[in-house]
Order: C-alpha cells, then structure tokens, then sequence
C-alpha cells in the first residue's frame, strides 16, 4: 500500500490525542457550503493542507550567533597562544 495511503488508514482507526497533533485528512461540510465554493470539491477548499511555518525569534538566534561568534575568537585567541610558543604562524582573527 502507498505510504499516503497507510498514514490515512492508521489516522482514521487510531483516535486523536488531546497532546498529538494530527493533520486533517477528512471533514464533513454542508451542502450550502460546496455551493457558496461553486460545487468546487477540491480538498483544498475545505481543509487546510499547508503545514504551520515554523516561528523562528530572530532576537534569539541573532544572540546565539553573537555568543559563538565570542567563543570562536577565545577559541582562536587560545589556539593562537600555542601556536605562537611552537614557532608556527597563527591564524588570523575575525574583526568585529
């Protein structure tokens, strides 16, 4: 059986949890709403089949990037002091 079609069968026998999610695959609708849609049964029109974009706090991540960008230069300042005591030449640090 096609994966599409094993998913619909195990969402329809297994019952919804409240703490699970699960995506619509069926809803029932009057016959005066497949009229206000112009007899138009396209799933689309009845069910929303997109999935929720996920929420991304740019504050956050932009603070995230600013702590590993800190760590990064400790990390090569380090590396940089013993690379210095064996003679080698050291790498160079991010300006910022």
């Amino acid at each position: 059986m096609a994966r599409t079609g094993q998913r619909t069968i195990s969402a329809r026998s297994s019952k919804p949890t409240s703490s699970v999610r699960r995506r619509t695959y069926s809803k029932r609708v009057s016959i005066d709403r497949i009229a206000d849609e112009g007899h138009n049964l396209n799933i689309s029109r009845y069910i929303r089949t997109a999935e929720d974009e996920l929420e991304i706090d740019l504050i956050a991540a932009n603070e995230d990037l600013v702590d590993i960008e800190k760590q990064f230069r400790a990390a090569t300042a380090k590396h940089n002091t013993f690379l210095r005591e064996l003679g080698l030449p050291t790498l160079p640090l991010s300006k910022g």
